[in-house]
């Protein structure tokens, strides 16, 4: 009996081992094959983003109890390349004439070198004769080749004048550096005068009317003779050109020595101050000639005199001072026709006449007292 148990136990043992070396191969357990799939994707992932593929490389798709690794892998920008700036492009046009040293020149090459341009018009803009419709903006670029090919080389300066359509200048500005520019201001584009909101004025006050105009650009070189540049142009959108004319200005300013007084004893000053506004509003201008009479009590006149340079006296003088007329010294006489003064009423009457043909009459009355007569 001890013997077959011990067969027995014998048999089993042998058949166990047999069994270990001749069974199937051992299966891993499901986390273990999850946490590796997870490890693959994440280095896949890795490597994708590194490369900047387009391509979005295909992922084994992991058992349902893998637990999934974040790849924290860059995103992929696109950096846009610099833009690039667009060119300031400032319109030119051709001078109407030029006179005087013709080497001096912009670097615009058209008619030979002697331009001005227009900055801030766009192309469209432009015309020829050109039009500037509500502004206006001028400039010249010049420099003497002699001296260097940048704006400003070898110049001086730049004048510029702006004629109307009579001939008469409205504005004027003297430029020492470039940029030379009509209105001021500096590259690129100068200063635009805008005639809204300058009061349809120039700078100086005169009134922008629309019509024809010439600009006379004068450029004086450091060295050698001045060049004359004229370019001709038209105004829209401004102020209508007055079709009337004011009236002239005419005022007795002196009767006695400084003063207006009415009653006269002892001497007589006759002044005049007299213009035309469509002219200037200095004393004289646009005026011909100036008649001055004294109107006795009478009614009769007793004395006249023409004068034709301001200022405008009776009895002479005016630079700066009119003469007196003192009634003793000329033995209460009158200079003319050497009728006596006598007391009473006069009138003192100016007839302005103006260049243009107008006139204007203004008078005072004064009292004459204290004659012998």
């Amino acid at each position: 009996m001890k013997g077959k148990w011990w067969i027995w136990l014998s048999v089993s043992f042998l058949v166990g081992l047999w069994l270990t070396a001749c069974g199937s191969t051992a299966q891993p357990t499901p986390d273990v094959v999850a946490t590796r799939v997870a490890q693959d994707q994440a280095v896949a992932a890795t490597l994708t983003a590194a490369a900047a593929l387009p391509q979005v490389p295909t992922a084994t798709p992991a058992p349902a109890t893998a637990t999934p690794v974040q790849a924290n892998a860059p995103t992929a920008t696109s950096v846009p390349p610099p833009a690039t700036p667009t060119p300031l492009v400032i319109e030119a046009l051709p001078v109407d004439g030029e006179n005087g040293n013709l080497t001096l020149r912009s670097s615009w090459e058209g008619n030979e070198g002697r331009n001005v341009f227009l900055p801030g018009f766009s192309h469209n803009e432009v015309t020829q004769p050109m039009v500037f419709r509500g502004r206006i903006a001028l400039r010249v670029e010049v420099f003497d080749p002699q001296v260097g090919q940048r704006d400003g080389d070898g110049i001086k300066q730049v004048d510029f004048s702006i004629k109307d359509e009579n001939g008469d200048e409205v504005y004027n500005r003297k430029e020492t550096s470039a940029a030379y520019c009509l209105f001021s201001g500096d590259d690129p584009l100068c200063s635009t005068l805008v005639f809204a909101k300058s009061g349809n004025k120039w700078p100086n006050g005169k009134l922008i009317t629309n019509g024809d105009y010439e600009a006379d650009i004068s450029i004086q070189p450091q060295h050698g003779e001045n060049a004359l540049w004229v370019f001709r142009f038209k105004i829209a959108d401004a102020a209508n050109l007055q079709t009337t004319k004011p009236d002239l200005f005419a005022q007795i300013v002196q009767t006695a020595s400084g003063s207006t007084d009415t009653t006269l004893t002892r001497d007589l000053v006759f002044q005049v101050e007299a213009y035309d506004p469509a002219v200037g509003n200095s004393d004289g201008a646009g005026i011909d000639h100036v008649d001055l009479d004294i109107i006795g009590p009478n009614n009769k006149r007793v004395y006249h005199h023409a004068e034709n340079t301001a200022h405008y006296c009776a009895f002479g003088g005016g630079e700066p001072n009119c003469n007196e007329f003192e009634f003793a010294q000329n033995n209460y006489h009158w200079p003319d026709n050497g009728s006596e003064i006598r007391n009473g009423q006069y009138r003192l009457v100016a007839t302005v006449h103006a260049k243009d043909g107008r006139s204007k009459t203004v008078e005072l009355r004064v009292k004459i007292q204290g004659m012998p007569y």
